[in-house]
């Protein structure tokens, strides 16, 4: 009995191992938006022109591209904090 309760442990360690090797290499690392990668590019130095280029874009879409939508929110607001701080 304690060697059939050994078998089934062991296959199902092997299956849970295969099924995370098969999950991790499906997953594709998205690349930002040009308009993206760049306004992240000037963001420290000039951060007016990141404001510029981030209103100028259209907001992605939050329902189908979650990781741009979000670096775009994100950038959005560093940019108006950092206009906001130039001015005080």
């Amino acid at each position: 009995m304690r060697k059939i309760t050994h078998y089934i442990l062991y296959i199902l360690i092997a299956f849970t191992a295969f099924l995370n090797i098969q999950c991790s290499g499906n997953r594709k690392e998205k690349t930002p938006l040009p308009e993206l990668a760049h306004a992240e590019s000037v963001m420290f130095d000039h951060p007016d022109s990141a404001l510029h280029i981030l209103e100028a874009m259209p907001m992605p879409s939050a329902r189908w591209d979650k990781e741009n939508h979000a670096l775009w929110c994100l950038l959005l607001t560093q940019a108006q904090y950092k206009q906001v701080m130039r001015r005080m």
